[in-house]
């Protein structure tokens, strides 16, 4: 199988979003009430964010969204929201694509939030755990209802 992975055109956003969303919607759901499916697609919408599609000809098999995020010594490439399946085809060809886009675009490197399997499954392509969150939330409890 030859994967590929691109940036989806904002005109063609509306027309995607639909086959996008499922994929989308589970990293959405454990971002612990930071983002909601229509605030990604706000920032999707208005360039903030890209979406990335990895597709085998019609075959879409994932999605993710990215930002940059400037700190004060280092601009980095922040996957924010990744889904799909059949990972282990095409998580290779996703990192390669994304350590380019960040290079060519004069970026320092590349972060991602999720959960803990994704240290695991990211090691063989380059991708080390550099740290863990942890965080306290005030008033409503976001990851338990």
């Amino acid at each position: 199988m030859t994967w590929s992975t691109g940036i989806v055109p904002r005109g063609e956003l509306e027309q995607f979003w639909p086959l996008a969303l499922p994929m989308l919607a589970p990293a959405i759901a454990r971002s612990g009430g930071r983002m909601s499916d229509a605030t990604v697609y706000a920032s999707i919408q208005r360039g903030t964010h890209l979406l990335w599609a990895v597709t085998n000809g019609p075959d879409i098999a994932a999605v993710a969204t990215t930002r940059v995020a400037q700190y004060p010594l280092k601009k980095m490439l922040v996957v924010e929201c990744l889904g799909g399946n059949r990972m282990k085809e095409w998580l290779e060809n996703l990192t390669s694509t994304l350590r380019d886009f960040a290079r060519d675009s004069g970026l320092d490197g590349i972060e991602m939030y999720g959960r803990g399997g994704w240290a695991k499954a990211l090691t063989p392509y380059g991708w080390r755990s550099s740290m863990v969150v942890c965080e306290m939330n005030f008033g409503e409890d976001v990851f338990n209802g």
